[in-house]
C-alpha cells in the first residue's frame, strides 16, 4: 500500500490494467505533469508492481509493463474502487 497509497499512483495503476503501457498515453489518459507522472511511475517500478521495459522499435524509449506482482493486485486495486464509490 505504500506503493500506491496516493491518488496519482491508483489513477496509474486503473490506466495500466486497461492496457496503457507508454508515458505519454498515462499522461494524456491520466492529465499529470511529467514530472509527477515520472516520480509516481519510477516509484511503481522500485515497488515492483510495473516493469520499465525497452522498445525495440524506439531506441531510448520504453513502455511500463504490469509485474506478476502488478498484476496480483488487481483484487486490491477493484476493493479500493469500489469502496471509493
Amino acid at each position: 500500500m505504500d506503493a500506491i497509497g496516493d491518488r496519482w499512483s491508483v489513477l496509474i495503476l486503473r490506466e495500466a490494467y486497461s492496457g496503457v503501457k507508454r508515458f505519454d498515453e498515462f499522461q494524456c489518459y491520466v492529465g499529470l505533469a511529467s514530472n509527477i507522472l515520472s516520480g509516481r511511475l519510477k516509484k511503481l517500478v522500485v515497488a515492483g508492481i510495473l516493469a520499465r521495459v525497452p522498445l525495440p522499435e524506439h531506441a531510448g524509449r520504453f513502455e511500463y509493463a504490469l509485474t506478476e506482482k502488478g498484476r496480483d493486485f488487481s483484487p486490491t486495486y477493484l476493493a479500493l474502487k469500489k469502496m471509493g464509490r
